[in-house]
């Protein structure tokens, strides 16, 4: 979180030293003109940074997360790489020569915003707006893996640059949502690296480091890039799923509404806490989220993982001063904390004992 506040800053700061130092020109804040070049300019960044982060393995390596998802919701918004932070900001150090950076800030989040919003299908058409903004409708296409879909629609509110460039693409049959080659697993950090360890396997075949890095996701050496074969997809689409029970689910949602809500009072008073203690919990959330994943995906060792998690949380609090944690959390939610995890834990401990869990969860995945 620090680490991607620093990153933040830097940039914005870096930004700010080239506008004083370097502009070409001096636009005004309040100019209506300024504004809209601004809104163009940003959109226009961004299409060519979202293009070569479909277009070059290196970048697709974080953006993949975001389109791993085989459902299409406002959920999918959110759904993002760790690693996004450390490419998108370079696409748009250009517009320091002539754009100040507050309007440039302004625009960068409206045009953010904007885009989450699109992340749905119940919105069928925007009727004339279709020509001109990018829709619910055109972001459908980008999204899916059909072999029409493919790198297509890259705009962030404006569509007119697919238009102009020739990437762009209308909806036309069902879109199937997801990766060309699924990768079949609900665990947060196997869809966080995953395409890092397709690179490195790719580069240690053999293959030149620099055609692994730039060449497309779907490069093969000695094919040319536009034979690359897109396989069809089903007609209704097979989405990955396990036989996970209703208790189960009820749990896990149980579970991670505790987490969020760590979560969210780190946010507020981390810089009140002990930094060990900061990064504790964050330790904590992180584990829990792989557990999570793992209980869905019905692995054999997600039992053992359950009641590490659950005990090591028991433990803590046991451990912890309980004035201390009261300074930062609910005091009736401290309390309740060793009951809660200590009860999970039980839980997870009979059906081991009792063997429940190796039928529960043996793992299954979808043909």
């Amino acid at each position: 979180m620090k680490k991607r506040i620093f990153l933040r800053s830097g940039f914005l700061n870096m930004y700010q030293w080239i506008y004083n130092n370097y502009h070409i020109v001096k636009l005004e804040w309040n100019s209506p003109y300024t504004w809209i070049l601004t809104l163009l300019v940003v959109d226009f960044s961004y299409y060519w940074f979202h293009r070569l982060a479909h277009e070059t393995s290196i970048l697709w390596s974080a953006h993949q997360v975001h389109h791993s998802s085989e459902d299409y919701n406002f959920s999918t918004a959110t759904r993002q790489s760790i690693l996004q932070v450390y490419s998108g900001w370079a696409f748009y150090t250009p517009m320091a020569l002539f754009v100040p950076i507050s309007i440039y800030m302004v625009h960068e989040q409206l045009n953010l915003l904007y885009q989450f919003w699109i992340h749905t299908e119940y919105i069928r058409s925007l009727g004339p707006l279709e020509h001109i903004l990018n829709t619910p409708s055109h972001h459908r296409v980008h999204h899916g893996r059909n072999p029409y879909c493919i790198d297509k629609n890259y705009g962030g509110s404006l569509i007119i640059w697919d238009k102009l460039f020739g990437t762009f693409q209308a909806e036309k049959e069902e879109v199937i949502f997801g990766l060309v080659s699924p990768i079949n697993t609900f665990e947060p950090f196997t869809v966080q690296v995953c395409y890092w360890k397709h690179l490195w396997e790719n580069w240690r075949q053999g293959r030149s480091l620099l055609n692994v890095l730039l060449r497309g996701p779907g490069w093969v050496p000695g094919q040319d890039p536009n034979e690359c074969h897109i396989p069809e997809v089903e007609h209704p689409a097979r989405k990955y799923t396990t036989e996970v029970s209703n208790l189960c689910s009820i749990y896990v949602l149980l579970h991670f509404t505790a987490v969020t809500y760590f979560f969210l009072t780190i946010l507020s008073v981390n810089h009140l806490m002990p930094q060990e203690s900061v990064l504790a919990v964050l330790v904590f959330i992180i584990y829990s989220l792989s557990c999570f994943g793992n209980i869905f995906d019905q692995r054999s060792y997600a039992t053992y993982m359950e009641i590490l998690r659950c005990g090591s949380a028991l433990c803590i609090s046991q451990l912890a001063n309980f004035q201390l944690l009261s300074e930062f959390y609910n005091e009736m939610i401290v309390k309740m904390i060793p009951w809660f995890y200590g009860i999970s834990a039980l839980l997870w401990i009979l059906s081991l004992v009792f063997g429940g869990s190796k039928q529960q969860l043996k793992h299954q995945k979808t043909a």
